[in-house]
């Protein structure tokens, strides 16, 4: 595999890692939704599939990385919506878990308004610029989530057992990580 070939090969495999990424949490969530009871399902993957990939569906956007970055954020950010719909529907503390997507919702709103008014040049900078500073944006949104993901190992390391961690999500994780850093 050479030049465009190979970037094409490299391009779909991200695609479709990325894809099982945010297909993963609608394994919980379809038992939310059978059992119609939130449980002990944390909302944290939720929502940090829907800050993930809005952001990055921004960049994408901005970047003009038409695949795989904006496709499959995008898809990323719908099914982020919908799985946080089910998960507030079914939840016995409605209140709350609307005000943490609130919150949520509104630290969102200033990447994305940033982006559209950067977009239209209201900013003062050129759309690279402004590209480059919501790949900054993406920087913190992929650390915080590496380290939400640290912290379940932490948990790992200290109680020596290996029940809170999910193998799927470790090798789905694992190959998506790899196909990024290979684009």
């Amino acid at each position: 595999m050479t030049g465009d070939a190979g970037v094409m090969v490299v391009r779909v495999w991200v695609a479709c890692s990325t894809l099982a990424m945010v297909y993963l949490p609608s394994l919980f969530v379809r038992r939310i939704y059978s059992e119609r009871n939130t449980g002990a399902a944390p909302i944290v993957p939720l929502l940090s599939l829907l800050v993930n990939s809005h952001v990055w569906m921004m960049y994408g956007y901005m970047c003009k990385t038409w695949f795989p970055s904006f496709p499959v954020f995008l898809t990323g950010d719908i099914a982020a919506l919908c799985y946080l719909f089910i998960y507030w529907r079914f939840s016995s503390e409605r209140r709350r878990v609307g005000r943490i997507i609130g919150a949520v919702f509104a630290v969102l709103a200033l990447p994305s308004v940033y982006v559209i008014v950067g977009g239209l040049g209201y900013t003062g900078q050129p759309r690279a610029e402004v590209g480059e500073t919501e790949g900054y944006i993406c920087d913190v949104a992929v650390v915080t989530l590496h380290l939400v993901m640290l912290k379940n190992l932490v948990k790992v390391l200290r109680t020596r057992s290996a029940a809170s961690l999910n193998l799927r999500t470790l090798v789905v994780g694992t190959v998506n990580t790899f196909g990024w850093f290979t684009a």
